[in-house]
């Protein structure tokens, strides 16, 4: 395994204004996701693909997917029917076209390359099935069965944007409800008006001579690519638990637009040339050609999740919030300094500090984020709000805390809750950062 890119280190200096004042105050212009540092984010995430769990969490996906494609049209074709109409069957048609299914087919055995099955066809046939379910014929028993296999497709997606992001689980069940129907109704909806909308406007300039035809073919691959994009970023936005940058979110779907674009172009051709599914599985092979494409296209989705929240961690000093899924909760003790500041900047504004709050605006994991809070409170810099939940505020006015009791609060984490005695060169190292920082207060 080669050596993976470096992500630039963030500031350990204790006196530094980004070390202390990097969570208190919002993004700036300069602060957020740029893209000239798109480049480096891709190349982080590809390594990151050696580590982490998205080729596992995508196989899942693709299962799922598989499991609770006809659950799921039949939930979006009830959902549907009071925007679309009986336009669902369209709007299917659509979006296989946009995600270029047709161009993957099966040849049966004996059969000649024009008796071929489209896996588009295959799916819009499902989709036309799903659309004559009546859930009263099947019964209370039945409609259950298939709204659980929905919600059960639902809640994996949701886990993995979770992981990926190492956001926290947990979210309320009304605004689970509210994404599960963005997802199921909106998100088709809107993945299709785009190629509809080009189409009407090519089909107004018309097709009659070889420029206008070129003139077609170009909107039609944009409007496919655009709505795909504007998709994505939505789904990027809102499915994680965490505050996504939207400008992040819009350069991470970019990326995984473009593979799944590069990905329906290559794909058929590849297939019809060395897959050889067709003459052991005859017409069955549609399913494994349905679950290898499946699993690529959410392999995409991940990679341009994955590289959205590099992203943003690159915008916020240079912390990851991609960091491998199994990988130990690191922590540097002078960390400890802005999260100090994080709770001073909420409680100026009349507000306390929770687990969440310092994993997305501080960069740590939740389980340093609940232990330093902890810690904070076992050493009366910070106590609990009564009737608050799980929110804290400084015990004591922050003009009396020195930086130099919340950075030995920071080594006492790092040491495994109580600040013990070390190797010489780290004492060196640490009565150097104590001496930098003086009888320096918080605001």
């Amino acid at each position: 395994m080669g050596e993976n890119p470096t992500m630039p280190e963030p500031s350990t200096d204790p006196t530094t204004p980004s070390a202390s004042n990097a969570s208190s105050t919002p993004l700036t212009e300069a602060a957020r996701p740029r893209p000239r540092d798109l480049a480096i984010a891709v190349r982080f995430a590809f390594a990151q693909l050696q580590q982490s769990q998205a080729p596992a969490m995508a196989a899942n996906l693709a299962f799922r997917t598989l499991f609770g494609m006809l659950p799921v049209l039949v939930v979006a074709t009830i959902l549907t029917r009071a925007i679309l109409g009986d336009g669902f069957i369209e709007l299917v048609h659509r979006v296989i076209e946009s995600l270029g299914l047709n161009s993957v087919s099966v040849v049966a055995a004996g059969a000649t390359a024009n008796q071929s099955l489209p896996l588009g066809a295959w799916i819009e046939s499902l989709a036309r099935e799903a659309a004559t379910i009546d859930l009263s014929a099947i019964g209370a028993v039945g409609a259950l069965a298939v709204v659980f296999s929905a919600v059960w497709t639902m809640v994996a997606i949701e886990s993995s944007f979770n992981a990926i992001y190492r956001a926290p689980s947990g979210r309320s069940l009304v605004r689970r409800v509210l994404i599960y129907w963005f997802v199921i109704t909106a998100g088709p909806v809107l993945f299709a008006a785009l190629p509809i909308a080009f189409g009407s406007l090519a089909d107004f300039i018309g097709t009659e001579s070889e420029p206008a035809l070129l003139v077609a073919r170009v909107f039609s691959t944009v409007g496919g690519f655009v709505s795909l994009w504007l998709l994505l970023s939505a789904a990027y936005a809102t499915v994680p638990n965490a505050r996504v940058d939207f400008r992040a979110a819009l350069l991470g779907a970019f990326v995984a637009a473009a593979l799944i674009e590069l990905g329906k172009r290559f794909l058929g051709a590849s297939l019809a040339g060395s897959f050889s599914v067709s003459r052991l599985y005859g017409s069955l092979g549609l399913v494994p050609l349905f679950m290898l494409w499946v699993y690529l296209m959410w392999l995409a989705v991940l990679f341009g999740l994955q590289t959205a929240a590099i992203l943003q961690g690159l915008s916020r000093g240079g912390r990851s919030l991609a960091a491998s899924i199994s990988a130990p909760d690191l922590f540097e003790p002078a960390e400890a300094i802005p999260c100090y500041s994080a709770l001073c900047a909420r409680f100026a504004t009349g507000r306390g500090v929770s687990v969440d709050t310092l994993v997305r605006n501080c960069g740590v994991s939740a389980a340093i984020a609940r232990e330093l809070l902890s810690l904070f409170e076992r050493r009366g810099l910070a106590h609990r709000i009564e009737g608050s939940g799980n929110r804290y505020a400084p015990s004591r006015p922050p003009s009396t805390v020195t930086k130099a009791d919340v950075l030995r609060a920071g080594f006492a984490l790092a040491d495994g809750g109580v600040e013990t005695s070390v190797r010489d060169e780290i004492t060196e190292l640490r009565d150097a950062q104590l001496a930098k920082l003086g009888d320096a207060h918080f605001s």
